[in-house]
């Protein structure tokens, strides 16, 4: 048996880590994926946003070597990582392996709660506060819109915002 500890760090701008300051290209690489969540809470499409910020880290000298290497590349990889589809695959293959489907509804509920906890775990652990509000949330429609912005979100305090307004707007 084995057991393993790991630190997680939150390099998502402006998480003003320490590990920032100290290496440039950690701190040009969390520039880099802030310019595509800025584009797309603009409402920028996926793939248009992810090569406008190649293109701008580019004439900013950000990732600069990086990029005129691997650019397409990288522009792959995270076309792959901002596909909602592969995100749903994945939870779909999970989901049957671990038995959890129940019917196509409730399935797809649940899958879309899967995949916003996946993105929030990135900023930490999870207040229960939100926990609940994503559980008693039956809406399919409702949890689409969560998942993009779990997907996008700075902080736990800017996806309460979010939710908080979604339903605001659901109860009118």
């Amino acid at each position: 048996m084995l057991e393993l500890e790991v630190k997680f760090i939150n390099i998502n701008l402006p998480s003003g880590h320490k590990l920032l300051k100290e290496c440039r290209p950690m701190y040009e690489y969390s520039r880099f994926i802030q310019q595509i969540k800025e584009y797309l809470c603009a409402g920028w499409a996926r793939d248009e946003a992810i090569t406008q910020a190649v293109m701008d880290c580019r004439e900013e000298g950000i990732l600069e070597e990086f990029l005129k290497n691997h650019g397409s590349e990288v522009v792959n990889m995270l076309y792959t990582q901002w596909n909602y589809d592969d995100a749903v695959a994945v939870e779909r293959e999970e989901a049957f392996e671990d038995g959890r489907t129940v019917g196509l509804a409730e399935g797809k509920v649940a899958e879309k709660r899967q995949v916003i906890y996946n993105f929030l775990r990135c900023l930490g652990e999870i207040p229960e506060d939100i926990c609940g509000r994503i559980e008693n949330e039956q809406k399919e429609e409702v949890l689409q819109k969560w998942y993009m912005a779990a997907a996008t979100a700075e902080n736990f305090e800017k996806f309460r915002d979010y939710i908080n307004e979604t339903g605001k707007q659901q109860s009118k």
